[in-house]
């Protein structure tokens, strides 16, 4: 007995050791920077650094959101990930473009065309130099048919109520489309 667990402490020793992966580290971080200057709609700046972090780890990366801009970066110079991304500038719209409405005797729904629009500008720098390596400018635009409004009421009387959140999904599948961009283009740096 004493000398099967000899052989399998053995065994687990170089297991163990092997188990500690040192190539990792900083080769796959990246870094997400809070804007020097950001020159837009401060819901696409959220909505795509959300995104960014889902859509980089898929791609296998280890995203981490900074408090920092690069500038502060550049004067600690405490720089540990492959690369950091600067969310620079983003620009947003939704626009309805003719619809349908279908009613019945106590009410109704008005079907329309929604599409939405995202640009974003995104500055990559490389994390040894800090450098700025790379620019995204990427737009995105995302189009479905949705409900827009529901009206409810009878022969005298309705009122009706649009539903904002058909445009809202719309921007948000717009955010997550260029974030998705974004994590395959850094994908194929490496």
């Amino acid at each position: 007995m004493r000398r099967l667990l000899i052989a399998i402490s053995l065994l687990l020793i170089p297991a163990a050791a092997f188990a500690f992966d040192t190539t990792r580290g900083r080769a796959n971080r990246i870094g997400i920077l809070l804007p020097a200057e950001f020159d837009g709609d401060r819901y696409v700046h959220d909505s795509v650094r959300k995104y960014l972090h889902s859509e980089l780890r898929k791609e296998g990366f280890v995203p981490f959101s900074m408090h920092d801009t690069i500038d502060e970066l550049r004067e600690r110079d405490d720089s540990d990930a492959q690369f950091y991304i600067e969310i620079a500038a983003g620009d947003a719209g939704s626009e309805t473009y003719g619809g349908i409405g279908v009613g019945g005797v106590h009410g109704g729904v008005d079907l329309g065309v929604v599409s939405s629009r995202m640009s974003v500008v995104l500055h990559v720098y490389d994390g040894r130099t800090l450098e700025r390596i790379d620019t995204f400018d990427l737009s995105e635009r995302s189009t479905m048919v949705a409900p827009t409004a529901v009206s409810l009421g009878g022969r005298h009387a309705w009122a009706w109520v649009a539903m904002p959140f058909a445009e809202w999904a719309q921007s948000r599948r717009a955010a997550r489309a260029v974030a998705r961009d974004v994590a395959q283009r850094l994908a194929s740096f490496e």
